[in-house]
């Protein structure tokens, strides 16, 4: 924002204008997000022409990579690695990861159908499966010489090596190739990949594919939305995979594009398979042969995965919310309040170094968020007077009220309530409800033309704020989340993590108390009034745009 477009509540006094410069600051919006979500793949017939489209509504991945074997295999402590650079690339990718390091055949077997019981059943998802540790080929005596017949198995944490006299026992701790193909075919979503790191021969269930040159050239046809059943594998019978994983680092380059043969901006399944057996052999010098291939099924091998390198339109993954938390509520005073479901996104961009880095965030439990901006009216309820510069309307939203104030109000607000459950949100909880998992600059889309219908700002304000709820609200029925008044959150102001969070609390200490969204008086550029543009005052600071809205804890069945 321009500070020379700033009016203090006291414009003349330049002790004033001073302590503005010390205590506001705004940083660039974001201009870009990556993070789970929905993609329209849209299809051609053979000729080129639009032959309609799929979507895949969510992205869910389980990756498993076994490193700390007890059983008499040896270690693979290059797996970690394997698993933290895998779970990255996904995520950019789109996918809501699952991660399991190290788990017995109990542990694995369990988490895979719950994995598929929970994201598995919709149609329009799409499953991914990733493993990195240890295979075997099972040669049976009355087969030795026909591949076809082997059998390839992954190795658990705790399975013995094998040998003749204890088969049995190495066979109890190892799950089959075949047995995927059959446990693929519980999935009902349309399209799911598994992906080993380790070499086996014998995927039976599934049948070797090599794709046709020409298929390829094509692009994405009508087959492509078919149903689909895939794997691919880093290597063949008694081929040894070095730790320091060649297949790993191949399958990131290919999901940054290099797989994309035909430029269509798509990698898909058999694209993939292809580029790792020519890459693998090619950097290995021949030591590992990557397969691929789809399940022998009619009804479940004429699709093929997609992996886009676009950006997808959802930004977050949420948790339904349960069916005893109400919503919307209301309080005593008239503060209606809706129900913001628990979930995964993604904050900040590696885009501009303002909001640097790009991180996963898991809201863990569900919040209610203030549906408007705390009132005139509320507040006086609550407090006995107005610090409010526009009056005239009990329906304007307060503002004028320093971050001190606000923690006041919620204090006497949660003692009139005989509760505790009143507070300011979190600069998490505050994006996630403002955005209501849009992928898009705006929660709207991104085109800025359209934020006069659902902001109040500078170009449509006319210098002052306005009654709350008159335009139009966000996918999750919260008004004027952008624009009539900047809103304080609870934390303080500071970098955002390196690594995944889960309900983060911002900075311990600082100067600047966050505050977001943007207000009536917000700069010259639309720039300001995007959901993940971050803002800072003293919490000493009060400002005719600057107000608030309250968050509550959930309690189920209580409004």
């Amino acid at each position: 924002m321009g500070l020379s477009r700033m009016r203090a509540r006291h414009p003349r006094s330049q002790a004033k204008i001073a302590l503005m410069l010390l205590s506001w600051f705004i940083l660039p919006a974001a201009v870009g997000w990556a993070a789970q979500g929905q993609y329209v793949i849209p299809l051609k017939d053979r000729s080129g022409k639009p032959a309609g489209s799929f979507s895949y509504k969510e992205s869910h991945a389980l990756v498993v990579g076994i490193s700390d074997y007890t059983g008499g295999w040896p270690r693979l402590p290059g797996v970690k690695r394997d698993v933290r650079e895998v779970v990255q690339a996904l995520e950019k990718q789109g996918f809501h990861v699952v991660i399991v390091e190290d788990p017995s055949l109990a542990d694995l077997e369990k988490t895979y159908r719950e994995f598929v019981l929970k994201y598995g059943l919709a149609s329009d998802n799409r499953l991914l499966f990733y493993f990195a540790g240890h295979g075997y080929t099972i040669k049976p005596p009355y087969a030795r010489n026909d591949p076809a017949e082997w059998m390839g198995v992954i190795v658990a944490r705790d399975a013995p090596l094998p040998t003749d006299s204890n088969l049995q026992a190495f066979l109890a701790k190892t799950l089959s190739i075949e047995r995927f193909a059959s446990m693929a075919r519980e999935i009902q979503s349309r399209h799911a990949l598994f992906i080993f790191d380790s070499c086996f021969s014998g995927a039976r269930g599934f049948g070797l594919f090599v794709p046709n040159p020409e298929d390829l050239v094509q692009g994405l046809t009508k087959n492509t939305g078919e149903y689909v059943r895939q794997f691919i594998s880093s290597g063949t019978a008694d081929q040894r995979v070095p730790d320091t994983s060649e297949f790993r680092r191949q399958f990131i380059q290919a999901l940054e594009g290099e797989a994309d043969r035909n430029h269509d901006g798509y990698v898909t399944g058999s694209e993939l398979g292809g580029f790792l057996q020519e890459k693998v052999i090619a950097y290995s010098q021949g030591t590992q042969t990557p397969q691929s291939g789809k399940i022998l099924d009619s009804r479940l091998d004429k699709g093929d995965f997609i992996f886009p390198l676009t950006t997808p339109t959802s930004a977050c993954v949420t948790t339904p919310l349960p069916p005893n938390i109400p919503s919307p509520v209301v309080n005593s005073i008239g503060m209606e309040f809706v129900a913001i479901p628990a979930a995964e996104l993604r904050m900040g961009t590696d885009e501009i170094p303002a909001l640097q880095p790009s991180h996963k965030v898991t809201i863990s439990q569900p919040f209610y968020m203030g549906k408007y901006e705390v009132t005139q009216a509320q507040w006086v309820a609550v407090m006995g007077k107005n610090p409010s510069r526009f009056t005239g309307d009990p329906h304007l939203p307060v503002e004028s009220v320093t971050w001190n104030d606000v923690q006041e109000f919620i204090r006497q607000l949660n003692a009139r309530e005989g509760t505790s459950r009143y507070r300011l949100p979190t600069e998490a909880e505050w994006e996630h409800a403002a955005r209501s998992c849009a992928l898009t600059l705006y929660p709207f889309g991104d085109d800025e033309r359209q934020l006069e219908r659902y902001a109040w700002t500078e170009a449509t304000a006319g210098g002052r704020t306005r009654a709350v709820g008159q335009l139009r609200p966000n996918t999750w029925g919260l008004y004027d989340m952008l624009g009539n008044v900047w809103e304080w959150s609870q934390d303080w102001y500071g970098d955002y993590p390196t690594t995944a969070v889960t309900d983060p609390l911002g900075a311990a200490q600082g100067i600047f108390r966050v505050y977001r969204g943007c207000g009536w008086q917000r700069g010259e550029s639309t720039l300001y009034c995007q959901p993940s543009t971050r803002h800072g005052a003293r919490p000493n600071f009060a400002h005719a745009s600057l107000g608030f809205r309250v968050a509550m804890a959930v309690a189920p069945g209580k409004p």
